[in-house]
């Protein structure tokens, strides 16, 4: 993702700082937390706002992808909220609920999945470390549903 956000950084002047809070929220995450985004993006679908912003839709994550994603060989209920809170602190994305009520009990060893919604500004900071200078509207523009409002935006 570094190498990503570098790319669209550049530009033709070099004065264009519009890149430093996605350098910020980059350097604050994990490595497992970056997979999670990834994993975020590659799976969720994209939908239109009134304005032309785009949002992702919420995605129900069950824990055998959470392990996956994570690198852990056992995922804890206590290590999965650390890092959905700390994503949610960072303001990347919007935790919904747990998907099975049992997990109250910490030492709850069964299946669960987790609902989370990734936010606009992660949206526009995956799309920078994809090395994009433009906007989410533009990058995903050829998986959305077509929309007669965005006429004269590109």
């Amino acid at each position: 993702m570094w190498a990503g956000l570098l790319a669209s950084s550049c530009t033709p002047d070099g004065k264009d700082e519009s890149n430093l809070i996605y350098i910020d929220l980059l350097s604050k995450l994990t490595s497992s937390e970056v997979a999670l985004v990834n994993y975020l993006f590659n799976h969720t679908k994209k939908g239109w706002e009134k304005d032309s912003l785009i949002y992702a839709y919420s995605i129900d994550i069950d824990m055998n992808i959470l392990q996956t994603i994570s690198g852990f060989e056992d995922v804890h209920v206590q290590e999965t909220d650390r890092i959905i809170r700390h994503l949610e602190s960072l303001g990347l994305v919007t935790f919904t609920s747990v998907n099975d009520t049992s997990m109250a009990n910490l030492d709850y060893d069964g299946s669960f999945s987790i609902t989370l919604t990734p936010t606009t500004l992660c949206l526009n900071m995956y799309v920078k470390c994809q090395g994009s200078s433009g906007y989410p509207v533009e990058y995903w523009r050829e998986e959305l549903p077509p929309t007669p409002s965005l006429d004269g935006y590109f």
